[in-house]
This record gives structure tokens, C-alpha cells and sequence, in this order.
């Protein structure tokens, strides 16, 4: 049996050429290039990927550099590269996750040649370099950041990039260019993120470390190529970079980096950071953030990985190799830095060690495989089965990697946010409403552009339809929506029994929930209050104090004699028997912002009471009006740098009397700085449904309004 063996793997792989394992390699790298678009599309965004989406993706760039404030914004900008790159490819792939997510998938790839490229250099080995490519995209740390929108995989090929710069210059390259590479790098990761900042820390005293070793230690003959490096060279570069980069983060960034000093200054040092870049980043648990992990290697896989990891590391530490050496400065500077740096700090920050950690593997597997086949076969068939066994070993990674990943994540029930949308689109009149109660910035996302499309629909086509709400509480009870001034949220809408609803359900690793529910309603008058009819109005501001209104194209604007009143009120009542007592009133502000405000608009209608005495307007008075969406409504506005901010706002309310209707506006509309183009409000109330539309397979539920 032995004999046969070796005679067929022996002459057949004579006869095969050596770039069937590269045909392997190339197929694993476009499956799992296949795989990464998929989870881009299927994974909703996460809470982060959506913040940085909302506050910098979709506003202009200037909000870059916006002042945070550490207690109401965690989200800064952290992932330059990831956050603005979108907005070139949102535009191509519209907006989804692949939209979104496909430059880190881009990045994610290039990582892979930048890693078959960098242990090509180093071991000048088509399969070393070609396992370790294969070995990248399917290590389950980097697969993840290959399609969620955080920078680590951009700093991973920059990083890479910076040792092969390195490695140049140890060669005796020409100095000046290299060294104006290398900072153009550490720029460049920068950019990718802002906690590259480590990486460039612990880079430089790696190398300097090295370099006095080299003066003053036994292991001079080791290194002797730090020759080339001199130290006029070092300490010019040195200075100029550590001072470029100290006034990029304590001026230029200082607001998004004392953010993060904020909530990371009060945790512990990362004491685990060393096992777990290990761990992490050799295939197994995520130790510093164990629920971010959708799969990971099992033990044995694992151990195998980390055997492997040991056995080429010593192979080229006893070949006295430049690149060992700098691995271990890198290593240890790492570790103390994370030990010693006073706050903690993410082990995800360390991927710049990863380029280290897949070669030695890469190389440990290569001497395992040819040491076993070369006591088996003589020199020259041992070489073609290598070939064989590697793509096995790839291909059983892949296989190992894949079906479990895929598996986690629920493939059969798709993603919730994109489902939900498509049954909107296909199933929601052009003149229905849309609540969403999803968080914010991820609602936006998926549902921004088509909430926004609804309401010009309805106020272009002067009807309301139904009314369509979204949640991701699977045992919602009432419609609940803030109200002004303070965005305490009030129920408004009971839900029973009797009521439509739609339910999307993803219950995997990064499961998410939405149920649609859909309320009839009877639409009963439509009040149009025209630019026109406005501008004849007189209005006072906060104080009170009189305000003055000025007719022009398209419109109107208000100055009041308090520049920064929050609202302008009518002195004369808004006489409109078409609101019915006890009714809902929806709102529809349209008006256009010279520019962005941040601040939140709306028109409102309440009685006053039995007269129209102006002595009882109150907070309480703004406080029975509620916002419809406001932040998705908001979007343009919440941008300080956008110019000619149109706005249809909703805003909906419910008034007890029609008599002595007072009508007002809220928000930083006055002093010239908007157009106010019109209100038109919807009277409208809820129709309670007797015999209930069942209709594929929906369950339904009962509306009754809130008492």
C-alpha cells in the first residue's frame, strides 16, 4: 500500500504542474472574496458602522473635525478611510451594506497580496507566501473587519506595507525616498485609524531599540544590516514624524481622541492583551470582546494553528533572521505599551502584529509538511505532493471556516432591515406614512431616503393613506414618540389585537428583529396654510417680543427682536373648523434653511383654552406636539455645512378643542435664516378595523387609541 502510494502521488504529481496549488489558492481567495460581499449585504450594519455612517459618511467633510462632546457622542471619527470612502461607493452599489462595507472588502483582499507579497520578500517562496495569503483571509479576526466598516484591515495592509519600507531600507535602499515612503505610510494608517497611533509608537522604538542593540550588544553580527540605517537618518525622521503626528492628534484631533481617552481612561490596562493577540489573531475567541466574534476555529484547529505559529518562529530565530529579531522588539513594545499605557486599550488595535503572526504560521506548516514528506518520498516527489497536501490543508481551513460561519448566521432568514424595506417598497401606498422606532441612525440607513420620499408624497398629493410603524421590539404595546422640548417620549397609539403586522426575523449570531405594523386610518380634511396666508400673519418670539416677516420668492422669512428665539407664534387665531376635536393633526412644516442648524423644526397647532389669551402659552403647550421621525426628517439639517436645506418635518399632535387654535413654529428658523414655504396639516383619525386582513400568513392585532 505505502509502495502504491508513493508511486502514484510520486509520478502523477510529476506530471502535474506546481501552479495547481496557486489555482487552489486563486479559487479559496475569489470564494471567499464571494463570501465577503455576501455578509457585507446580509449582516445589518452595526450600531457603530451606523453612527459613523449618520455623523460623517452622510454629512459633509468639515464635520471631520467637529468638537465632540465625551457624554452624548461615542461615535467620533475614528475610521477615517472606512467612513468616507462610501461615499464613492454608496452612490455605485446603492445603499446597503455592500455599498457601505465595500472598501474594507476591497482593503481585505488587498491585504492578501500585501501578505503573499511580504512573506515572498522575506522567504522568497511562491507557496509559503501564497499559504499565507490563503491563511489571511480566512484567519476569523480578519475576515470579520473584512466586512464590517471599521479601518483595522486598511491598517493591516499599511502596516505590512511599513515593514516591507523597512526591510528596504535595512537592504540599503536609497534612504531619502524610503524614508518619505514610510512616512507617507504612517500617514496613510493614520488615516485607516486614528489608534494607529500605537502602531506608529511602537514601531519607531522597536527600530530604535534595534538600533542601539546593534551598537552596544553581542547580537551586532545578527542585525549588522541596521548599518544602513543611519542615525542622523533616524533621529531627523523621528523628530519630524513625532511631531507631525503630536499636532494632528492633540490639535487637529484632539476632540475625537480625548473622546476615546474618556471612556477607555476609566477602564484597566488590557492585562490580557497578550494571550489574546494569540487567540485573537491565530483563529480562536476574541478575548477582549467575545460577542463582536461570529465564528472562530475550534480548539484543536486552533491548537494546530498556534503549533505551527512556534515552529516557524524558531525555525527563523535560529537562522538568525534581521525580520525575527524586529518581531520580537515589535512584540514586546507592544506588550508594554498595552501593560503600561494607563487606560485600556483594544486588543483589535494590535492587528499590525498579525503579518508576523500568519507568516511564522505559514512557515511552520510549510516545515512540517516537507519535513514529514521528505523522510516519505525522495526529494523531487516529495515537492509535487507538497503542492497536493497544501491545498488540502487550505481547502480544509476553508471548508472548516466557511460551514461554520455561514451556519451562525441564520443565511435563510436573510437580513431583517433589507427585508423590511423591500416590503415597504412593494407593498406601502405612495401616500402612506412611515414610523420608524428602529434606532435612529441605523433606521436612517435603510429607511431614510423612502420615509422622506412618503412625506413628499402626502404633501405633494394633499392625502393620507395608512400608516406603517416599525419596531424592533417584538413585544411592542403603543406607539410611543418624543415630544418637545425635552424628547421624552409619550404613547400616543395603543396596539392590540386587531392590526396587521409583519414580522422579520433573524435569530444567528447577528440576529436582528422588525415587526411592521399597519394602522388604517380616516383621512378627514386637509388644511393647506400657505406662504402666503403665513406671511400676512403677525408673530411674536420668546420674551415676547415682536417679529417682523419679510415676503420673498417661494416664501417668507421671520426676524424677531430676540435673535436666538426658539419659536415665532401667530398673535391672531387660526380659525380651522376642518380639525375635529378629539382627532390626530400631522403637520407637515416645509421650509428651506440657508444653512444647516442642528436644531429641531417643526410647526405645531393647540388650543389655548376657551380664549385666546397668549398669557397661557406655556412649555405644556409645546409638550402636546410630537415628533414624527425627527432625526431621519432632520437628516440635511443636523449638517452645519450643507447649504439650501429643503424640509418637509412632520410632526403630529392631538387637539381637544377647535376653538382659539393658536399656530407656531420651533426651531432656528428666524433671523433671515429660512425660507417658510408652507403647512399643511392632516386631520385624521384612527380607523378601528372590525374584521381583520390576515392576508400571507400575517398576524393580527387590534389599534385602539391611547386614553
Amino acid at each position: 500500500m505505502a509502495y502504491l502510494f508513493k508511486r502514484f502521488f510520486g509520478v502523477f504529481g510529476m506530471k502535474v504542474s506546481k501552479n495547481i496549488f496557486y489555482i487552489t489558492i486563486t479559487l479559496i481567495l475569489v470564494i471567499n472574496v464571494g463570501f465577503l460581499i455576501y455578509y457585507a449585504y446580509h449582516i445589518p450594519l452595526h450600531i457603530d458602522e451606523a453612527g459613523w455612517w449618520f455623523n460623517y459618511t452622510n454629512k459633509s467633510w468639515q464635520n471631520r473635525f467637529n468638537t465632540l462632546d465625551p457624554m452624548r457622542q461615542f461615535n467620533g471619527p475614528f475610521h477615517t478611510l472606512s467612513t468616507y470612502l462610501p461615499k464613492l461607493t454608496l452612490p455605485i452599489f446603492g445603499q446597503n451594506g455592500v455599498g457601505w462595507r465595500i472598501p474594507v472588502v476591497a482593503f481585505g483582499l488587498l491585504a492578501c497580496w500585501i501578505i503573499y507579497y511580504f512573506i515572498k520578500t522575506l522567504t522568497n517562496s511562491g507557496k509559503t507566501a501564497g499559504l499565507g495569503a490563503a491563511l489571511t483571509l480566512l484567519n476569523p479576526f480578519l475576515n470579520h473587519y473584512a466586512h464590517e466598516s471599521r479601518s483595522y484591515v486598511m491598517l493591516l495592509f499599511f502596516s505590512t506595507c511599513s515593514y516591507l519600507c523597512l526591510f528596504k531600507l535595512l537592504g540599503g535602499a536609497w534612504n531619502r525616498k524610503y524614508w518619505g515612503v514610510l512616512f507617507l505610510l504612517f500617514l496613510l494608517s493614520y488615516m485607516a485609524t486614528i489608534s494607529a497611533v500605537v502602531f506608529l509608537f511602537i514601531f519607531m522604538s522597536s527600530l530604535w531599540v534595534l538600533k542601539i542593540l546593534y551598537h552596544f550588544t553581542p547580537i551586532k553580527k545578527n542585525i549588522n544590516s541596521l548599518i544602513n540605517i543611519k542615525f542622523s537618518h533616524l533621529i531627523v525622521f523621528s523628530i519630524f514624524s513625532s511631531l507631525f503626528f503630536v499636532c494632528l492628534v492633540f490639535y487637529l484631533d484632539y476632540s475625537a481622541f480625548s473622546v476615546g481617552q474618556y471612556y477607555q481612561g476609566n477602564r484597566s490596562a488590557n492585562l490580557i492583551a497578550i494571550p489574546d493577540f494569540f487567540s485573537a489573531f491565530l483563529g480562536y475567541k476574541y478575548l477582549d470582546d467575545v460577542t463582536s466574534a461570529i465564528y472562530h476555529y475550534p480548539v484543536e484547529i486552533y491548537g494546530v494553528s498556534v503549533f505551527c505559529f512556534a515552529v516557524g518562529f524558531i525555525y527563523f530565530f535560529r537562522e538568525k533572521q534581521i525580520h525575527t529579531y524586529f518581531f520580537i522588539a515589535l512584540f514586546l513594545s507592544t506588550a508594554g505599551f498595552y501593560i503600561f499605557s494607563g487606560s485600556h486599550i483594544y486588543t483589535r488595535t494590535g492587528v499590525f502584529l498579525i503579518p508576523f503572526l500568519i507568516f511564522y504560521q505559514a512557515k511552520g506548516v510549510m516545515f512540517l509538511t516537507e519535513a514529514i514528506l521528505y523522510r516519505l518520498f525522495h526529494r523531487e516527489q516529495a515537492m509535487n505532493i507538497c503542492c497536493w497536501v497544501l491545498s488540502g490543508v487550505v481547502i480544509f481551513y476553508c471548508a472548516t471556516f466557511n460551514f461554520g460561519k455561514y451556519r451562525n448566521l441564520e443565511p435563510d432568514s436573510g437580513n431583517p432591515y433589507e427585508l423590511a424595506r423591500s416590503y415597504l417598497k412593494n407593498n406601502a401606498g405612495p401616500n402612506d406614512l412611515i414610523i420608524s422606532n428602529l434606532y435612529p441612525t441605523l433606521g436612517n440607513f435603510y429607511f431614510g431616503q423612502f420615509i422622506r420620499k412618503q412625506n413628499k408624497n402626502i404633501f405633494q398629493g394633499n392625502q393620507l393613506g395608512s400608516i406603517y410603524y416599525l419596531t424592533p421590539n417584538k413585544k411592542e404595546r403603543a406607539i410611543s414618540l418624543p415630544n418637545l422640548p425635552l424628547l421624552k417620549k409619550h404613547k400616543l397609539i395603543r396596539l392590540n389585537k386587531r392590526l396587521t403586522v409583519k414580522s422579520f426575523t433573524n435569530e444567528g449570531v447577528r440576529g436582528s428583529y422588525i415587526d411592521i405594523y399597519k394602522i388604517k386610518v380616516d383621512s378627514i380634511s386637509v388644511v393647506n396654510l400657505t406662504a402666503n396666508e403665513l406671511g400676512s400673519l403677525s408673530y411674536f418670539g420668546n420674551g415676547p417680543s415682536n417679529c417682523k416677516t419679510t415676503i420673498r420668492a417661494g416664501g417668507f422669512s421671520i426676524s424677531c427682536a430676540y435673535k436666538d428665539s426658539p419659536f415665532a407664534c401667530a398673535t391672531q387665531p387660526l380659525s380651522s373648523p376642518k380639525m375635529k376635536q378629539g382627532n390626530f393633526q400631522m403637520a407637515l412644516f416645509h421650509h428651506n434653511n440657508k444653512n444647516g442648524t442642528k436644531k429641531t423644526s417643526m410647526a405645531l397647532v393647540n388650543s389655548l383654552g376657551p380664549s385666546f389669551d397668549l398669557k397661557y402659552l406655556t412649555v405644556q403647550f409645546f409638550e402636546k406636539s410630537y415628533l414624527l421621525n425627527n432625526l431621519i426628517a432632520d437628516e440635511r439639517n443636523l449638517d452645519l455645512f450643507q447649504e439650501n436645506v429643503e424640509q418637509l418635518v412632520p410632526s403630529v399632535q392631538k387637539i381637544k378643542t377647535n376653538k382659539n387654535i393658536l399656530f407656531c413654529m420651533v426651531g432656528k428658523l428666524f433671523n433671515d435664516n429660512s425660507i417658510i414655504k408652507g403647512i399643511k396639516i392632516y386631520d385624521f383619525k384612527i380607523q378601528q378595523s372590525s374584521s381583520p386582513d390576515t392576508a400571507n400568513t400575517e398576524r393580527a392585532i387590534e389599534l385602539e387609541e391611547w386614553n
